[in-house]
């Protein structure tokens, strides 16, 4: 039976995962390029989309001594 610190520590890695995902789905061309420039639209999700890695980051770090 898993505990509840090691599903939040799951869901952690997972949004993680989905986050990284969507990065890089934003900087790549559909030829699998990365792209060099962006629109302002683009650059306002990166943003979000990099505050919302340094949230799951921090909550990763405060998790990291956890013995699962």
């Amino acid at each position: 039976m898993s505990s509840p610190q090691s599903n939040h520590l799951n869901d952690l890695l997972r949004q993680c995962a989905e986050l990284m995902d969507l990065w890089l789905k934003a900087f790549r061309t559909p030829d699998g390029l990365i792209k060099l420039r962006h629109t302002p639209m683009e650059v306002a999700q990166f943003k979000v989309l990099s505050e919302s890695l340094s949230q799951v980051q921090e909550e990763l770090s405060s998790l990291a001594g956890l013995k699962v």
